[in-house]
């Protein structure tokens, strides 16, 4: 197997989906964002934050087994599908509908209650989704798996939006969720041709879960520090400004979210088919460079023109969310370069790494949060993930040393693409120091081309500099993609 065109090619339709996806959503938040309130959408991430975090406790990563065990067979498939789905759902939505009440006096407000209730039938639905749409992620079925996404959301972006027309409150995102699930129950048969069946031997999932046990840890974990953010913000500060923040998180995170879910799900079943663990760190390390660039790339251009985009595109009630928005883009690049060893260390059989920096992190945030939200309010939220990132990124470069995943050289390759990522970013923000802008949309496009312009001279830099096989790949290969 060519490693190259396998990666480009799983690159480029990850890329073209979450492409569409940034295009749907970035329309719906506009118009959602003129229809809907803070409250509202502060009441929706109440809501999922604790939806999310029951769904950790049941996570078994037994897809993930099925996904790295080559020899897997169709009862281990249907195990996994009855114990990792059907049961696990059917738990999921007695556990959601039966806490609704109590969180809801948690949280000192009724309305989250219902929220959670129908929150919660979409555990049944996600429980009966076809355990086959593995395959396509593991025989890197890449334009499946490209046709299964694009239709789900856009069947969940057209019905928010038509639903926030109609209803304009906070029911428009709750039911659209739900179509967007039922879509993907019914997707999930039609693009996939395995049929799965009831299967009731534990001793499968056992072995299954030999490798998916540090999953199941790491995703709790994980799933802890992701949602912890919320659920402080929501109790201490309140739904209002918890719904500001969600907005801010859509507007810098979702792109740097976007880099992390493609390099995982491309780079995760293609490293699988290199044998020796040397050679996948290997890969890595020339795939780092560019995400260093591409991270930097994505966060100078909202930190910079994040007024331009919150007045332009959000409107002037989310005015408040500017400043937000600057320090979270900040915490973007830190998460990107983080989280994306992650497919390395499951691909070498050692997801205990990823537990290990997970709980650093979620450690750090719960001892810094409380001191920084009194000294700095929702700022010292984003302080204390900025912080728990930090020592992340310590712990996981002194790991990928004892893996001996870095030379000297690399080493300095590293540094001269973060030093010159920075070009990106001086020319446009000379230019907003130097020059009153006026909020419009030439503007915008004007600083847009200097960014872009900067952007290929820092691009050029770096490839005469370093020896960074990926971005002189794609620099060079990027023609073809158009015939996958």
């Amino acid at each position: 197997m060519n490693f190259s065109k396998e990666l480009t090619k799983g690159f480029y339709y990850y890329g073209l989906g979450r492409l569409f996806d940034k295009f749907a959503t970035l329309l719906s938040v506009v118009i959602l964002a003129r229809l809907l309130t803070p409250n509202d959408f502060g009441f929706v991430a109440l809501s999922m934050t604790f939806i999310v975090l029951v769904q950790s406790l049941s996570e078994s990563g037994l897809e993930e087994s099925l996904i790295k065990d080559a020899d897997a067979t169709r009862e281990d498939y249907n195990a996994a599908w009855t114990y990792g789905r059907i049961i696990r759902g059917l738990l999921l939505f007695s556990i959601e509908y039966s806490l609704s009440d109590w969180i809801s006096i948690v949280y000192e407000n009724k309305e989250i209650a219902d929220i959670i209730k129908v929150l919660a039938f979409n555990e049944l639905l996600r429980g009966f989704v076809n355990i086959g749409i593995v395959d396509f992620v593991k025989k890197r079925e890449f334009k499946k798996d490209f046709k299964f996404n694009l239709i789900s959301r856009t069947i969940r972006v057209v019905s928010a939006v038509f639903l926030a027309v109609i209803l304009q409150n906070v029911w428009a995102l709750i039911l659209s969720y739900t179509l967007f699930n039922m879509s993907t129950l019914v997707l999930s048969y039609i693009l996939s041709d395995y049929r799965p069946s009831l299967c009731f031997e534990f001793s499968r999932v056992k072995r299954l879960f030999r490798f998916g046990g540090w999953i199941f840890i790491d995703k709790f974990v994980n799933t802890g520090r992701s949602i912890i953010d919320k659920m402080i913000i929501g109790k201490i500060l309140g739904v209002e400004i918890l719904g500001l923040y969600q907005i801010s998180a859509r507007v810098s995170l979702e792109t740097s979210d976007d880099v992390k879910t493609i390099v995982s799900k491309t780079l995760f079943p293609v490293l699988l088919t290199i044998t020796t663990n040397k050679e996948k760190i290997k890969k890595f390390r020339d795939i780092l460079i560019s995400l260093i660039f591409l991270s930097v790339c994505f966060a100078s251009f909202i930190f910079i023109n994040a007024d331009f985009l919150v007045n332009l595109v959000l409107g002037e009630k989310w005015i408040g969310s500017i400043p937000i928005i600057k320090v979270l883009a900040l915490f973007s690049i830190l998460n990107v370069l983080l989280t994306s060893v992650f497919p390395v260390f499951k691909s070498i059989g050692a997801p205990k790494y990823n537990f290990y920096i997970n709980i650093i992190q979620f450690g750090l945030i719960m001892l810094t949060v409380f001191p920084l939200i009194g000294f700095y309010g929702l700022y010292g939220v984003v302080y204390s993930l900025i912080i728990g990132s930090i020592f992340g990124l310590i712990f996981r470069e002194l790991i990928l040393i004892k893996l001996e995943a870095y030379s000297i050289e690399e080493l300095k390759d590293l540094f001269v693409t973060a030093l010159f990522s920075i070009l990106i970013f001086s020319p446009m923000y000379t230019l907003r120091l130097l020059f009153d802008f006026q909020y419009s949309w030439v503007n915008l496009f004007l600083l847009t081309t200097i960014f872009i312009i900067s952007s290929i001279a820092a691009l050029f830099l770096i490839m005469r500099l370093t020896r960074s096989k990926s971005i002189d790949y794609f620099y060079k290969k990027i023609a073809i993609w158009r015939k996958y």
